[in-house]
């Protein structure tokens, strides 16, 4: 059997689902791995779900996730600046890994059973055909969930172009207000990918079982325990690779560097020897 594009499969989920009653709620994260953040952000989406029932529209929820495997194929050859070993670094899952996890998280916080999809794909990319889709009445309205960087306020006013009354957005911090807020977590707390390969560097740093602890309870608690393991031995692999590919790449770039010092004297020993000739003709 054929398998078809992420593209494809979201145009036919597309085509089944969105008309012009739709209430399009998206939001777009690399969720490596997932955590209770994400999880907060994900409930989020679903309670902005029931709202536009509420309000009498068709919601679906629709979670992006931009497409990372290239940065963990068993071909390394790609890896060529420290940029690319930093990003493989953090690239704990598998593009088809995060979308099983992610929808099983959405299943479990689903309780309405609202139409839903995990995109392997980068909303950044596709945002502009949501909003032409929004304005010329394919879909009803369109609420996006953002990361704070992205937030319009900042920046990216684009979000807010179309339907200002009917769309919304939502910055991920304003989330993380609310999760600190309404369910008692310390101030102090953080619920971040980054934060958890902090602990995960601090356990390979001095072995120390609390720092394992503490980076496994960072992952969003529908998550079962077999996975947090798995997904905890992925993280210390991937930063185990990295220093040989931080060698190879040092021993590489010395290389070129030999290769364009090496050329630079030839160049300049075929330059005396011109010279040279020159004067003996003369």
């Amino acid at each position: 059997m054929t398998s078809i594009s992420p593209e494809e499969e979201l145009e036919m989920f597309e085509m089944k689902f969105f008309d012009p009653e739709t209430a399009l709620i998206v939001t777009n994260g690399k969720f490596n791995p997932p955590t209770k953040g994400h999880g907060a952000m994900i409930e989020h989406l679903f309670a902005l779900a029931e709202e536009k029932k509420k309000e009498g529209f068709k919601p679906v929820v629709m979670i992006f996730t931009p497409p990372k495997n290239r940065y963990i194929e068993n071909n390394t050859s790609f890896i060529s600046s420290q940029t690319h070993i930093k990003t493989r670094q953090k690239t704990i899952l598998s593009d088809e890994d995060r979308v099983n996890i992610l929808e099983n998280i959405c299943k479990q916080i689903n309780v309405n059973n609202y139409i839903f999809k995990v995109v392997p794909l980068n909303f950044m990319e596709l945002k502009n055909k949501y909003m032409a889709k929004q304005k010329e009445g394919e879909i009803e309205s369109l609420s996006i969930v953002v990361g704070s960087d992205r937030y319009p306020g900042n920046h990216n006013k684009s979000f807010v172009k179309y339907g200002r009354n009917r769309n919304n957005v939502t910055p991920t911090s304003e989330i993380a207000k609310q999760l600190r807020n309404n369910r008692g977590f310390d101030q102090g707390t953080q619920y971040s990918s980054s934060l958890f390969r902090e602990f995960v560097k601090r356990y390979m740093e001095n072995g120390n079982n609390i720092n394992k602890n503490i980076s496994k309870s960072i992952l969003n608690n529908r998550i079962s325990s077999n996975n947090k393991n798995r997904i905890f031995g992925q993280t210390l692999n991937r930063f185990d690779e990295s220093k040989g590919l931080e060698e190879r790449l040092k021993q590489t770039r010395n290389k070129k560097k030999r290769q364009r010092q090496e050329k630079g004297m030839s160049r300049a020993r075929n330059v005396k020897s011109k010279k040279k000739k020159t004067k003996t003709i003369a």
